[in-house]
């Protein structure tokens, strides 16, 4: 992850995220297999209430996910935890 120019490098190229997408990415990778609260993500990466409107989270979830190639077959997945919210989980040896 490089801070500065918001880049991740996935399978040997460079994804560009938004400032949101990125700091979302961040949050997770440094808690990977940890359960995330929506207001805990909401509280730190919007810095606002937690009556901020859900689908914007969700929208921005479903972006990095889509980005960074998150799923099983490369050792990686956010799972939607129900009545909790999301974990980044790593399936890496």
């Amino acid at each position: 992850m490089n801070r500065l120019d918001q880049s991740v490098t996935v399978h040997g190229k460079t994804i560009l995220l938004t400032a949101k997408e990125f700091e979302l990415a961040e949050m997770f990778f440094k808690n990977v297999n940890r359960t995330l609260s929506r207001n805990n993500i909401i509280k730190t990466i919007w810095r606002t209430p937690e009556s901020m409107a859900s689908r914007t989270l969700d929208m921005h979830v479903s972006r990095v996910r889509s980005k960074l190639d998150l799923q099983l077959q490369n050792g990686f997945r956010i799972v939607t935890v129900f009545g909790y919210e999301y974990r980044l989980e790593s399936f890496k040896t």
